[in-house]
């Protein structure tokens, strides 16, 4: 890829659209930083060898005008001096002189035309590379925030899984213990009755003897009304 190429890619790329289609932004960034700061330095080679040529053109583009000026003056030299043929190979080189100097202002207005757009580009990478170093060091802090949560999250996940399952067990205990208080009582119960349904059984308990007494008041009350009934 060519260094034009390569800086009009970054120049015109949008880092967060870049990032957020790469898997690990991180390194991604870093692999960008390096390869901007590869190409700046290429570039500044390139600039520095363009001025540098520049140079030597504008130079060049100053002697040509000198020796334009002369040959001008040597045909005017001839003309005074009567030498007319002499004064018009003066003039043919003059003018081989002036189409050189044509050349050398098109070409160099060329050169500083590229030496501003690259330039230009320079400026604009150096922004790139730094707005890149930002953008590494915010990724970082939001990586160190992420990976902070993720670890109180992961904490939390397995505090909650033991407490979920100590809580089960509690509950399961606390069913089984139910379980066996429902069988406990059924037994209890059913040792009563057998030990009510025993022959001649006595009442023991105080209550007891009241139901009983109680029973029989009843029963002596409804038989002497049924008596004084039928003396009527």
């Amino acid at each position: 890829m060519g260094i034009f190429k390569r800086l009009k890619d970054m120049i015109t790329a949008n880092l967060n659209d870049m990032l957020d289609k790469i898997e690990e932004p991180e390194h991604a960034i870093d692999q960008m930083i390096k390869e901007m700061e590869e190409s700046i330095l290429e570039l500044r080679k390139q600039t520095a060898s363009s001025i540098a040529s520049s140079k030597i053109n504008t130079k060049k583009l100053d002697e040509t005008k000198l020796e334009v000026k002369k040959w001008q003056k040597n045909a005017e030299l001839a003309i005074v001096d009567g030498q007319d043929e002499l004064a018009k190979k003066a003039l043919l080189k003059k003018n081989e002189l002036e189409a050189v100097v044509l050349q050398h202002e098109t070409q160099l207005a060329e050169e500083e035309a590229l030496i501003e757009r690259m330039k230009s580009d320079l400026h604009k990478v150096e922004d790139k590379v730094q707005e890149a170093r930002r953008k590494r060091e915010v990724l970082l802090m939001k990586k160190r925030a992420a990976d902070s949560k993720k670890k109180m999250l992961e904490s939390s996940e397995k505090a909650q899984a033991a407490f979920d399952g100590s809580s089960s067990s509690i509950i399961n205990g606390f069913d089984s213990f139910s379980k066996y208080e429902e069988k406990i009582e059924r037994e209890l119960a059913e040792l009563e009755a057998r030990e009510e349904l025993k022959p001649g059984k006595q009442y023991t308990s105080l209550e007891a003897q009241f139901e009983h007494l109680q029973g029989n008041d009843d029963v002596d009350d409804e038989l002497a009304a049924l008596k004084k009934k039928l003396k009527k």
